[in-house]
This record gives structure tokens, sequence and C-alpha cells, in this order.
């Protein structure tokens, strides 16, 4: 976002080096035990099913069928079953359309990964990212 512009450091600039002095806190540190002590002595319960035994039956029935996709709705808690060849066609159907989809004649992947290397090295070398960022 930044790149290219004047070589100020930019006030959201962290440095990568710093790292908090270490302060010692009694009562911190005994606190922080008591409470994982607490939390040890919690019991751990299975937690309840919020489908009848019989729908998750069929559920687990249905997910054996390899012709068919099982999945969570997009959108509230619905289960919605999809044959997965009429999947598969309404996914060819919108990628064949020429007005939001337009086939590359070679993959880009390469020319994209070099594209990223040599900005992030740039941003880099100025400064404005940290070796972390570039990694």
């Amino acid at each position: 976002m930044y790149h290219g512009e004047d070589n100020n450091i930019h006030p959201f600039y962290v440095n990568f080096n710093w790292e908090p002095p270490v302060q010692q806190s009694v009562a911190l540190e005994s606190y922080l035990e008591e409470i994982k002590i607490q939390l040890a002595q919690i019991p751990i319960t299975k937690p309840k099913h919020n489908l009848p035994l019989n729908e998750r039956k069929a559920i687990t029935e249905l997910q054996n069928y390899s012709e068919i996709n099982v999945n969570k709705a997009d959108k509230g808690t619905t289960i919605v079953i999809m044959n997965k060849r009429d999947k598969t066609q309404k996914g060819q159907i919108l990628l064949d359309d020429r007005n939001n989809y337009t086939p590359i004649e070679e993959p880009m992947v390469e020319a994209t990964s070099q594209k990223v290397k040599q900005i992030t090295q740039e941003l880099y070398q100025g400064g404005y990212i940290g070796e972390m960022t570039v990694k």
C-alpha cells in the first residue's frame, strides 16, 4: 500500500527486533497458578447432540454414499444434500460463462510467485516490512 511513496517510516511500522522486558510479578504468577489448578479440576463432559439419534444415523448413512455431498449450509444450521454430478455441472456452467471467467493461455503461478518475491524484497530492503513478513 505504501510501496513506492516517500521513504519516511510509516507510523504503524513495527520494529520486529523489540522484545518486551521480563517483569516478575509474584501476585500474577500466584493467580495464574491458582487458575491452572481450578481449570484442571473442572470435569470435562461430552457435548450433547443437537439431533435425535435417528437423524444422526440418517446423516451418517448419507455421508457414506459416494455420489452425494452432505455439507452444512452457508447460513444457518441447515444441512444441505447435493448430488455430486449436479454440483459439478453447476460449477462448469459458471466457469463456461465468458462474462465472468476467461481461460488463461498458461499457468500463472510461477510469474505471480516471482512478482511477489520481488515486491517483498523491495519492501524489506526499504525497511517497510521485517524479515518474518518476507518469509
